[in-house]
């Protein structure tokens, strides 16, 4: 395919920063999308958020006890005594993006496909049926 065909959707601007910005033009974003997209204080929508997640909190390195109840013995006895806890915060989601350069143990021969049903561990977050791609300079 030539670039031309291939570009000829897309518009040159002299300058981003003067050029104006046509926001009606292509509605592919419902009208809540656009409204969640029009910030007028970024540094202030950041340091609100930011304090609110922290609100109520407890700081990390900070000794704290728990108190479990309901249960079982057998379970009681298996936790060890000193067991790292964490949370999401406030806006945090299940599912994030995160890039690993990881190198194939030998003792398992077979390459992983991606979107393989597989766990990976890194501390105490898990990562479940992650998708894998070959290194490069991509970001």
């Amino acid at each position: 395919v030539l670039a031309r065909e291939r570009l000829a959707k897309f518009r040159g601007l002299r300058s981003l920063r003067t050029s104006k910005w046509e926001t009606e033009e292509d509605r592919v974003h419902e009208e809540d999308w656009n409204r969640l997209l029009r910030i007028s204080n970024y540094k202030g929508a950041k340091s609100q958020a930011l304090h609110e997640a922290l609100v109520g909190g407890v700081q990390p390195g900070t000794r704290v006890q728990v108190h479990l109840r309901n249960v079982p013995l057998s379970l009681r006895s298996s936790i060890p005594p000193i067991t790292c806890l964490f949370s999401l915060l406030q806006h945090e989601r299940k599912q994030t993006v995160m890039n690993f350069s990881m190198t194939l143990s030998s003792d398992y021969p077979i390459p992983i496909k991606s979107k393989e049903e597989l766990i990976m561990q890194c501390g105490p977050r898990r990562f479940i049926n992650p998708l894998f791609s070959q290194t490069g300079s991509t970001p």
